[in-house]
């Protein structure tokens, strides 16, 4: 994440889990938050910490602070869970955490189609 290149590659990892996501996800707020990841940019943080902040002038979700409600949960290639992905917001998208549940932490985000969403 040192390079421009390296994070416009990182933010739009984040923009394709977001949008998967968020599209399969409706609750208070969601509209706002969907309309928000396409001006949503990667500033800092580990792969498993990225700290995010929206680019363009967008109204405020409803949700005002933690993650929006829902697990996301991580597999690898043969179908084991090996994490899970929240995404935290303060009105506006704000990070994505990727809490890992195996001895090494992830090196890399998970595709999308490796994400399963549920709502708690």
């Amino acid at each position: 994440m040192t390079t421009s290149d390296g994070k416009w590659a990182l933010t739009e990892q984040v923009h394709e889990l977001l949008n998967s996501i968020l599209l399969q996800l409706d609750f208070p707020g969601s509209d706002a938050l969907r309309a928000q990841v396409p001006s949503t940019i990667v500033v800092g943080g580990p792969i498993t910490m990225l700290e995010l902040r929206v680019g363009e002038a967008t109204a405020a979700s409803v949700l005002t602070e933690g993650p929006i409600p829902m697990s996301a949960v991580v597999s690898d290639e043969t179908g084991s869970a090996i994490g899970e992905l929240f995404v935290w917001v303060g009105g506006y998208i704000s990070a994505l955490e990727f809490s890992w549940w195996t001895d090494e932490p992830p090196e890399h985000l998970p595709t999308s189609d490796r994400v399963r969403i549920a709502r708690k």
